[in-house]
């Protein structure tokens, strides 16, 4: 048992260093603070230096653990999902892996609005009381295509945060949001994959927590108004 254990833990840690050399040209992407986006609990995120449309995904810890089976699951689901549904409407597509001076990276779709500014998250807009009023309409109704792209397409979520979900402004009258993080499911045996029946019954429920956090982060009457209309 601890021998399986050990393996197991050793064959993780081994996981970002597998394909040393797969970004093309076998190439190192040195990330500067320059390109520095933002930071989360287990990754820090960067824009490519050569590609506008790509950002750089690094583990903040390369011997997490628990970072690198989220970051594996995330991975294999991204996969999975573009295998199924191109394009990908509901989530940032992944492009591949790369060497950089931080480590292992991984290529995301970088969310920009029309202006080529990187998209706002959704818990950046909600928390402007006065955006929800004057763009409540819009913004419900992207809350209600975001939720049928996700039943549409099976995009399960461990936790559906705002945070994790970019409102990209395509034009001054168009937008749509994005999710960009925490994809998938930890379940040994995850049935949200394959059947569509288990995965709308896992969007529906986190769909009602995701929900709750919106009236947590702005409890103000316009968003129980707005939450109202999406339960």
């Amino acid at each position: 048992m601890i021998y399986f254990l050990y393996t197991k833990n050793m064959y993780l840690r081994a996981f970002l260093q597998l394909k040393t050399s797969t970004n093309g040209e076998g190439n190192v992407i040195f990330l500067k603070q320059k390109h520095f986006i933002g930071k989360g609990f287990h990754k820090e995120t960067y824009m490519h230096p050569d590609d506008p449309g790509l950002c750089v995904k690094v583990l903040i810890n390369n011997d997490d653990i628990g970072a690198i089976k989220q970051l594996k699951r995330e991975l294999k689901f991204n996969k999975m999902l573009q295998k199924k549904c191109r394009p990908l409407y509901a989530v940032a597509a992944l492009h591949g892996e790369a060497d950089t001076n931080l480590g292992r990276g991984y290529l995301f779709d970088l969310i920009k609005d029309f202006d080529g500014q990187i998209s706002g998250s959704l818990s950046g807009y909600v928390s402007d009381v006065e955006f929800v009023k004057n763009n409540f309409d819009r913004l419900l109704n992207d809350l209600k295509t975001l939720k049928a792209r996700m039943i549409r397409q099976g995009v399960v979520t461990m936790k559906l945060f705002p945070g994790n979900i970019l409102y990209r402004q395509n034009g001054k009258e168009e937008s749509e949001l994005v999710i960009i993080d925490d994809i998938g499911t930890a379940v040994l045996i995850p049935l949200e994959y394959y059947f569509s029946f288990f995965a709308r019954a896992r969007i529906n429920r986190k769909w009602k927590e995701f929900l709750q956090i919106l009236e947590s982060i702005c409890p103000d009457p316009v968003i129980y108004k707005l939450t109202r209309e999406l339960y």
